[in-house]
């Protein structure tokens, strides 16, 4: 990442993360799509009002884990193999206690939270049994994220891919088996996705081990190390809190709507997940863009970071028109291989959301190509500051808009919030890029917040 073509190096490191994050979320439509096909409405609105609680606390586990690896990358394109694997070591003890507090937190959670965003009676013991089995795999989901951004610091992003893969269709295989043949609901597919998230997770640590032994901590880099774990948690706290206060933000807009009822429920959820699917692309160069800023920063290449980011932006605009214009020509074949033609006012729901949001990808693109630039330069600030923004411009929707336009309002509570944060965190990155500027100029140490 740290010579030849920027913006070849970044899409060929980023293709397999894209790939690997839409098998990801193959997870969570394949258990929409037999729990849709096989159980019924309300299984499948259960799916989506858990879907947002889930995404708040499991996406806080994940991004503590996309935190931590800032450093392993930054210490990777500094040529500094110790601190690489003192890094890793406090990364992995750092992680083991974040996931032990966050499975117990959860656990006690979830039904509170499912009552307070005033989920429907109807579905209400559904969703609370499907989310408890998946907080039961929290810890193999924050191991495989960690092992995975390991690998990607390095420079290895299509391992991480193949066990994705492999692990996904073991999770198609085991939600036919345990919804289909079995009929064990909504439970079924949250143990399909917890076992195949563990494989994932252990093959990982198999070939870290096996195939990086220079990068695997020794007997003394587990050596309790103060200074580093205090840098791990204020890159990794923040990345989990930008995470989960969007989640927050979605929290909002589920509460508002479920009192539209399951209908609105069903294909809202659907709607998002249909859209978390079009957007792995900017997911993808995001990350990517993290690793090769930390590795360029690394190295004091201030230069090669504006010029991969700035072509990287034109790349990512190029696809969000293109998945803007599917999303609104076919929005309605799309909803369909989720649910039954006959459910006419629930494919409205879908069509109406993914129609609405794709119109503003452009404004989500500057989001993930700015925060995760500013997440690989160090900065554990400004991606929460802007997690804060978007809660902020969400409820600002809800309060504003959806009075007027009812659940059209709730569909726009989300680009409302895209647009605002977008723009905010471009005028950060241009800061942060003088603050580097000015530091390496006067020879100074960076102090990045």
């Amino acid at each position: 990442m740290r010579t030849g073509n920027p913006l070849k190096q970044i899409t060929l490191f980023s293709i397999p993360i894209i790939v690997g994050n839409i098998f990801q979320q193959f997870y969570q439509v394949i258990d929409t799509l037999i729990v849709g096909r096989y159980v019924g409405i309300d299984a499948l609105a259960a799916l989506g009002v858990s879907g947002p609680i889930g995404f708040t606390l499991i996406g806080f586990a994940i991004g503590i884990s996309t935190g931590f690896t800032v450093i392993v990358s930054q210490r990777f394109g500094a040529n500094d193999e110790d601190g690489v694997r003192k890094s890793i070591a406090m990364s992995i003890l750092a992680t083991f206690f974040c996931s032990v507090a966050l499975t117990v937190i959860s656990f006690f959670v979830t039904r509170p939270l499912l009552m307070l965003i005033s989920t429907p009676d109807n579905i209400l013991d559904l969703a609370e049994s499907y989310f408890k089995i998946i907080v039961y795999g929290i810890i193999t989901i924050m191991y495989y994220n960690i092992f995975s951004s390991i690998l990607r610091a390095i420079g290895d992003s299509k391992t991480p891919l193949l066990f994705l893969i492999l692990s996904s269709f073991l999770n198609v295989i085991g939600d036919y088996i345990f919804v289909a043949i079995l009929h064990w609901g909504v439970q079924g597919a949250a143990v399909a996705t917890v076992i195949a998230q563990s494989i994932s997770a252990l093959l990982s640590l198999i070939y870290i081990i096996r195939k990086y032994p220079e990068i695997w901590p020794q007997k003394s880099d587990w050596k309790y190390n103060g200074r580093m774990l205090k840098r791990l948690f204020s890159l990794g706290i923040p990345s989990g809190f930008h995470v989960s206060v969007i989640s927050i933000g979605v929290l909002i807009v589920q509460a508002n709507l479920n009192g539209f009822g399951s209908d609105a429920v069903a294909g809202f959820g659907v709607g998002v997940r249909i859209e978390s699917l079009f957007v792995q692309g900017f997911v993808g160069f995001g990350a990517g863009l993290t690793t090769y800023c930390g590795q360029n920063i690394g190295a004091m290449q201030v230069d090669r970071v504006r010029e991969g980011v700035r072509k990287t932006l034109y790349l990512t605009s190029i696809l969000a028109i293109i998945n803007g214009l599917i999303l609104y020509f076919f929005s309605y074949d799309i909803a369909m291989l989720f649910i039954d033609k006959s459910d006419i006012q629930v494919l409205k729901y879908t069509a109406t959301y993914t129609q609405i949001v794709g119109k503003y990808f452009l404004a989500l693109t500057l989001i993930f190509i700015y925060r995760s630039s500013c997440q690989g330069l160090g900065s554990g600030v400004i991606p929460m500051f802007c997690a804060v923004e978007e809660i902020v411009f969400r409820v600002l929707a809800i309060i504003l808009i959806v009075p007027y336009y009812g659940y059209l309002g709730l569909c726009l509570a989300s680009p409302f919030a895209w647009i605002a944060t977008g723009l905010t965190v471009f005028v950060f990155y241009q800061i942060l890029l003088k603050k580097i500027d000015k530091a390496i100029l006067e020879n100074k140490p960076l102090k990045i917040y």
